[in-house]
């Protein structure tokens, strides 16, 4: 019995590391047969555990969530056919027509009701090819084009937020009933993303599309867009002011070329006057 015990403790030793102890195997087999001698008790050394320094582990902590959270760039054509070159250099002066001269805030948003096709027509008939237009989502998921969460700004209506409603029941409230120039606008309704991409798009026009809201909807529907239309990768930078939606984006799409918001200032504007220069920095 003794011997039999043993090979049992020899067997268990020889198949793992020999820092391991196998007392507690050895030990019931032991007590079931006292005449086994005390020499099948085997005991081993203690190794103590090694410890990084303390300014070492957090550096390594570091190291490895930068490389796992770090995302790939996009093409740095897509950057330059969105923004184009600087005004000063060499390309800049080769390629006039791709430097960018001014944005539409909104779609020029003080000169037509912000926001709509009606506001884009109007940038492209002025021959301003680069707007700012502002998306979040309507209960049903719909993209629409709003920067509010309401519509109590620009239409005569007490919805607060469009989130709580169907993109049907407010498809047709008139959104330059309070604008000051609704007298050239009749009957301007809200656009949604699609539309205004048909549009923008065939006029080659490029956007900045600043992401309202922060739910899952308005990410998945950013990157549905995306995904179904290839060429908007060369036309359309993502924006907006919370730094997690973006890269919420950019990870699932690392190719959508992407910006932080930031204020103040960021996207900013001055009324400019002919008499007394410019004035209202907003």
């Amino acid at each position: 019995m003794a011997t039999c015990v043993t090979r049992t403790a020899w067997r268990a030793l020889d198949g793992t590391s020999k820092y391991l102890s196998i007392y507690q195997k050895t030990l019931p087999n032991a007590l079931a047969c006292r005449s086994a001698p005390n020499s099948i008790i085997i005991h081993t050394q203690k190794r103590s555990l090694f410890v990084l320094p303390f300014g070492l582990d957090v550096g390594l902590v570091g190291v490895a969530a930068y490389y796992l959270t770090t995302l790939k760039k996009p093409e740095q054509r897509n950057v330059e056919s969105i923004f184009g070159p600087e005004p000063t250099s060499k390309d800049g002066a080769s390629y006039p027509e791709k430097v960018v001269k001014c944005i539409a805030h909104r779609g020029a948003g003080f000169d037509a009701p912000e926001n709509t096709l009606e506001a884009f027509k109007y940038c492209v008939e002025r021959d301003c090819n680069f707007v700012e237009l502002d998306v979040r989502t309507s209960k049903d998921g719909q993209l629409v084009l709003l920067h509010d969460q309401g519509l109590e700004r620009l239409g005569e209506t007490n919805i607060t937020n469009v989130k709580s409603v169907d993109w049907d029941s407010i498809k047709d409230i008139d959104v330059g009933a309070t604008h000051p120039n609704r007298h050239q606008f009749k009957e301007v309704h809200l656009c949604r993303l699609d539309d205004a991409l048909d549009y923008l798009l065939s006029k080659n026009c490029r956007m900045i599309i600043d992401v309202k809201g922060e739910d899952k909807q308005v990410i998945n529907g950013i990157l549905n867009t995306f995904s179904c239309r290839p060429t908007l990768y060369k036309y359309a930078a993502v924006t907006t002011f919370n730094p997690l939606i973006l890269y919420q984006i950019r990870k699932k799409d690392p190719q959508i070329v992407g910006a932080i918001s930031y204020r103040p200032y960021c996207f900013s504007a001055q009324d400019y006057d002919a008499e007394n220069g410019p004035s209202n920095p907003r």
